[in-house]
């Protein structure tokens, strides 16, 4: 059995470029975590910069210093001190398509900072990593002016531009996607070597160790194989998540990890983004036709 998908693995910088360890990274896209800006430039000529797709670490004050990297992937950079003055310094070079400024779900300035990246017109992201990490009146807020700003000009604030979008019909990815944690599509590596879909699948779902993967026993191996017929046992089940309306956006993901979490807000939160969307764009045809 030849295995049929492409992934981008998502590995730490020591890892990506230690002996042993590149050869089995060959044939993937890489993601790259840089935890120490100095340390990309020392490794440069160790890095396969054909094959690095993405880079996720820096800040924006450290993406200033590295201009000779600027067009050698795509870059999230962590926007960590609000400086107003010294973001309006550095935006030229963060509204590159290739650039996407990061904010913490926790960051007590989080709405301030998505709105005024959007101002300047910059690709601004808020992390997904499970489902307590969102603050969902925040999440809201954000839904509600993409909603209303975004009617006029395009506007970016993932994971909810992305989730308007599928909601639209121009994409059809589900909150595994905005996680990074498409079984299909992800793989994950801690600093210690170990592989499996993200970093909170570690320890209930391993893959094994870097130094030893191999994408075919991977694919039928019992930790790759739950997390890949996870969606199609939801209908086999009948499960209370394969007739909830917001399925379409969450794809079961809030409650992979937990059957009994309690996902009443997010349900509240995603299939109001779903009926706002249709309203908008039942309004839309109707103006088009008179």
């Amino acid at each position: 059995m030849m295995h049929v998908n492409d992934y981008t693995l998502n590995v730490p910088l020591p890892l990506a470029v230690a002996r042993g360890q590149a050869a089995t990274t060959d044939g993937h896209a890489l993601h790259l975590r840089v935890e120490d800006t100095g340390a990309l430039v020392k490794a440069n000529d160790a890095i396969p910069w054909q094959r690095v797709w993405e880079i996720t670490g820096p800040t924006i004050e450290d993406f200033a210093l590295l201009t000779a990297y600027h067009d050698r992937a795509r870059w999230n950079l962590w926007w960590k001190r609000f400086d107003v003055g010294r973001l309006l310094d550095l935006a030229p070079s963060l509204r590159r398509r290739t650039v996407t400024v990061l904010v913490a779900p926790d960051d007590p300035d989080l709405h301030e900072k998505l709105l005024l990246g959007d101002s300047l017109s910059l690709r601004m992201a808020v992390p997904l990593t499970d489902p307590d990490s969102q603050n969902l009146e925040e999440l809201n807020r954000v839904i509600s002016y993409v909603l209303i700003t975004g009617a006029t000009r395009p506007v970016h604030m993932d994971p909810v531009s992305s989730m308007v979008a599928t909601a639209m019909g121009h994409q059809d990815l589900t909150l595994w996607d905005f996680a990074d944690e498409n079984v299909h599509r992800n793989l994950f590596v801690d600093d210690a070597g170990q592989v499996s879909l993200s970093a909170r699948h570690l320890t209930t779902h391993p893959y094994g160790p870097l130094g030893e993967l191999n994408l075919e026993d991977m694919e039928r191996g019992t930790s790759y194989q739950r997390l890949s017929s996870y969606a199609q046992e939801l209908f086999v089940s009948r499960s209370e998540c394969a007739t909830c309306r917001a399925y379409p956006l969450c794809g079961g993901w809030l409650r992979y990890v937990d059957r009994g979490y309690d996902c009443e807000v997010w349900h509240l939160v995603l299939t109001a983004l779903l009926e706002a969307v249709g309203a908008t764009e039942r309004t839309r045809k109707l103006t088009r036709h008179r």
